[in-house]
């Protein structure tokens, strides 16, 4: 009886520590607040996220995350056009529930961490760190499906 009132207690447990990546499966939209920080004439320049939008005339970006393991990222112009990047994500980087490294095997150059500072069921606010870029976008996102 001792030994099942242990198991009980470890399955109660796990069930209510599940890491925080589990809830990320789904779409995601960035809204206009957050940061972008990036080189600007060999110094680090820090812009609000709308400003960067405004730069390159852009709409904020759409995240989905697929529970096989890839993501999608889509930006949409101004004028109509838009981008989509497919990419891989491995969860638990570097044995840490938190972060997410993303790649695109087709492109090598294409490496981002992505860090969740805050995760809930509808909302999520992500560091995204561009490795051959060298730049950081601080994003919150609000779920769309």
């Amino acid at each position: 009886m001792k030994y099942l009132f242990v198991f009980l207690i470890y399955i109660i447990g796990s069930a209510s520590t599940c890491t925080p990546n589990n809830d990320i499966i789904g779409r995601w939209l960035c809204d206009a607040t957050g940061t972008f920080t990036g080189q600007d004439q060999g110094q680090d320049r820090t812009i609000p996220i709308s400003e960067f939008y405004e730069m390159f005339q852009i709409h904020p970006g759409k995240y989905q995350f697929n529970s096989d393991g890839t993501c999608k990222f889509t930006v949409s112009k101004r004028d109509g056009t838009f981008q989509e990047h497919i990419m891989q994500y491995q969860r638990n980087y570097q044995d840490n529930d938190n972060k997410i490294l993303i790649t695109n095997p087709a492109k090598e150059r294409d490496t981002i961490i992505m860090t969740i500072n805050e995760l809930t069921t509808n909302r999520m606010t992500i560091r995204l760190d561009d490795l051959n870029d060298d730049f950081t976008l601080n994003l919150n996102l609000n779920k769309i499906e």
